[in-house]
């Protein structure tokens, strides 16, 4: 660094006493003498001091120009366009740096760091790498190499190079907190919980680790303890966007509906291009049965975000609340892209809904069983296309939809698929098939044969009262079963009406809720209900099912029997919203909450229904 004429020894001597202005005025002395390319470097620094970027840029380049050779100004320009953000063009000059001084650590390190920069994973690491060799205790180094590692998903690696980084200095607030994130990545609670707490220990300001803490409770669904602790980091940075974020999300999740509003359009305040924050509230409003402005919501986040597969679905479903069918099925299609994958891997290409002049197609099911009994109305669709159709069929459904058999080959799920040449998924017929009307449901079903009547402790004189079927929960398995599910309680008053005979379709059934069946003389149908076969057989010897949205709600109303299927505030895509009726089975009608997780509500819709019914079944009987 040091030059061997006087004057750039004394033009440095003024710099390292911080005389910036003489500094410069004997290095432009120097530079008209002879052009040099450290004085071009010194003054490169000087104008770095004074926060003039872009002389600085200038001096350096000239010395660089002058001399390619001369490590110092090759890394200081190189550092200079990374600090701007031009980090594509500081690799040259860290790469020519360390080309020419490859034991110089620091540079090695920044390398690393502008790849990293750029998610150039492997290049980064190899820089580090370097920069360790040259000086083994760069704790930089170390540290940010498992950053780099952690990107790339080697966590045990990643693990080594934070716990390392550790050992060298104890108090590192930042490898705390990686290794805190890295520990929560592996849901590794208590270790995660003890690196956040121990960076906040060395500096309680440490958002990042007071942030990363709401992440643990949230993902162990302590969702109220999370909450408070994104509060507490707002407290420390109020526009910490990410904070606001969760908080936003967490509130939604709780049903707490105005103050998810409130956080998701403050966090659009910062940055109105958060596709999250748009997505979420149009999630809000579509919870509050805004369908409108929710879409408008969902449209924003797709311009932003246009390839998220979650956006576009929650598009989709609110479309097709709507009953917006054309432009709903298409962007239903997105769920192929859901991660993890919904769709199946198939060598076979995918059909597009083309003429099959001899092909075979292969059709799958998807999601639920009640979604399956709705969807196969469009197989016999099919017959007309020119080839053969394989259906895989769900082992629950399978005697159910023997008479499809008609119409195609049904597979069981879980047996070798024979050769296909394309296929789809069941619940994409609609949108392959251009279909913007439903067509009638599938009432050709099979059932078992059971003999419903003989089964023992059946009610003798159950065919002399309304026979009424209840099902009250939905599946435990499904992600909106809270949302979908009554209480039993809700439904139990109606075995004291006169000229009533209930049953119980439904499956899961706890053992509380066994007691209360028995004490109300309900009769159980779980021993007798094998498949949906069976469920079939004992919807047809009732006169009304009662029933939450599940697939019983599906099967009852393909077999036309009078059902009334008890809806939340915002329903399944499927019901729309307002209409007593639904578009798939004539047979339903639809009991809707009127406010939202108001099911007591229903209560004298449900009595006034059955007691209707009771007057047109004796009416019937009367005729008789």
């Amino acid at each position: 660094m040091w030059p061997k004429r006087t004057e750039l020894q004394k033009a440095w001597r003024y710099f390292q006493a911080q005389r910036w202005q003489d500094a410069e005025q004997i290095a432009q002395k120097a530079l008209k003498e002879r052009p040099q390319a450290e004085a071009y470097y010194l003054l490169g620094l000087i104008a770095s001091k004074a926060e003039d970027w872009l002389n600085a840029r200038r001096q350096f380049q000239k010395a660089v120009d002058l001399d390619p050779w001369y490590a110092p100004a090759q890394y200081s320009l190189g550092l200079l366009l990374h600090q701007l953000g031009l980090t594509v063009a500081a690799i040259p000059h860290y790469t020519k740096a360390v080309e020419i001084k490859p034991d110089w650590a620091e540079a090695q390190i920044n390398l690393g760091n502008a790849h990293l920069d750029l998610a150039q994973l492997d290049q980064a690491i190899a820089s580090y790498r370097a920069a360790l060799t040259a000086q083994p205790d760069a704790a930089t180094a170390i540290f940010n190499m498992g950053t780099a590692f952690q990107a790339k998903g080697l966590l045990t690696e990643a693990l080594a190079c934070y716990e390392q980084a550790l050992q060298f200095n104890p108090q590192d607030s930042d490898a705390h907190n990686n290794l805190g994130s890295l520990y929560l990545e592996m849901n590794r609670y208590q270790e995660a919980l003890y690196h956040f707490d121990q960076a906040l220990t060395v500096d309680p300001h440490h958002v990042k680790a007071a942030f990363n803490r709401g992440r643990i409770f949230q993902q162990q669904q302590q969702m109220d303890h999370a909450a408070q602790i994104y509060q507490q980091v707002l407290e420390l940075e109020p526009d910490l966007v990410a904070a606001r974020l969760e908080l936003a999300h967490i509130y939604l999740g709780q049903g707490r509906y105005e103050l998810a509003m409130g956080a998701y359009q403050t966090c659009l305040k910062y940055d109105r291009n958060l596709a999250m924050a748009h997505n979420g509230l149009g999630t809000t409003l579509l919870e509050q049965g805004h369908l409108e402005p929710a879409l408008q919501a969902f449209d924003q986040a797709c311009q932003l975000s246009p390839h998220d597969a979650d956006i576009r679905l929650n598009r989709a479903m609110t479309l097709l609340l709507k009953g917006d069918y054309k432009r709903g099925w298409a962007e239903y299609e997105w769920r192929a892209a859901q991660q993890p994958a919904t769709g199946r891997a198939f060598a076979e290409p995918a059909w597009d809904g083309q003429p099959l002049e001899g092909r075979t197609l292969l059709i799958y099911a998807e999601q639920g069983l009640g979604d399956v009994i709705q969807f196969s109305r469009y197989l016999p669709l099919l017959k007309n296309l020119g080839g053969p159709i394989l259906f895989e069929t769900p082992l629950p459904l399978y005697r159910l939809l023997q008479p499809l058999s008609t119409h195609v080959t049904r597979i069981p799920q879980g047996q070798p698929l024979p050769k296909f040449d394309c296929h789809a998924p069941l619940l994409s017929l609609p949108f392959l098939l251009g279909l913007e009307t439903i067509p009638p449901p599938l009432s050709c079903l099979a059932t078992s044969g059971l003999a419903v009547s003989q089964v023992t402790g059946y009610p003798p004189d159950a065919a002399q009262t309304l026979r009424v079927g209840l099902v009250w929960k939905s599946s435990a398995y499904s992600q909106t079963a809270k949302k979908r599910s009554c209480p039993l309680e809700l439904l139990l008053p109606l075995a004291s009406i006169s000229d009533v005979t209930l049953f119980s379709l439904q499956k899961e059934i706890s053992p509380e809720h066994a007691t209360q069946l028995a004490q109300a003389g309900i009769f159980d149908c779980r021993p007798h209900l094998a498949d949906f076969a069976d469920t079939a057989a004992w919807l047809t010897h009732l006169d009304l099912v009662i029933t939450v949205d599940t697939a019983v709600a599906h099967l009852s109303g393909s077999l036309g029997i009078p059902t009334a299927i008890l809806l939340p505030f915002v329903p399944d895509w499927r019901w729309q919203l307002k209409r007593p009726d639904s578009p798939w089975y004539p047979t339903v009608q639809l009991l809707r909450q009127s406010q939202i997780n108001d099911w007591q509500i229903l209560v004298p819709q449900i009595k006034d229904l059955v007691v209707r019914n009771i007057s047109m079944k004796k009416s019937r009987m009367t005729e008789l």
